[in-house]
């Protein structure tokens, strides 16, 4: 937490179309791995330290990282479809702070 920028703003970065993409990305990275956040709010939303290595799975660096995963849950592989339920579930609770922020 100590090297993190600051945190995302409902009022200013909501309205950058790249911001809400970038974040969705992460929220897919998590979900890929059958991971939820289950706590996605500005506060948990915070720039990336400029070390921020190379995601694998989009082959650049995001410009946003998502912290507290003290509600996180995790899950094993089995169901198939499991991470696109993930995937919606979040994008769902993200887009629900976009809109109502």
């Amino acid at each position: 937490m100590a090297r993190a920028g600051r945190k995302y703003s409902s009022a200013d970065d909501n309205w950058v179309e790249s911001n809400q993409r970038d974040v969705l990305q992460i929220l897919d990275d998590l979900s890929l791995n059958y991971m939820m956040h289950r706590d996605v709010r500005p506060a948990n939303i915070v720039l990336a330290p400029v070390d921020t290595r190379k995601c694998k799975v989009h082959k650049r660096v995001h410009k946003w990282n998502i912290i507290d995963f003290a509600w996180s849950i995790a899950d094993d592989p089995g169901d198939e479809g499991k991470d696109e339920l993930i995937r919606e579930i979040q994008q769902s609770a993200f887009s629900n702070l976009i809109f109502t922020s």
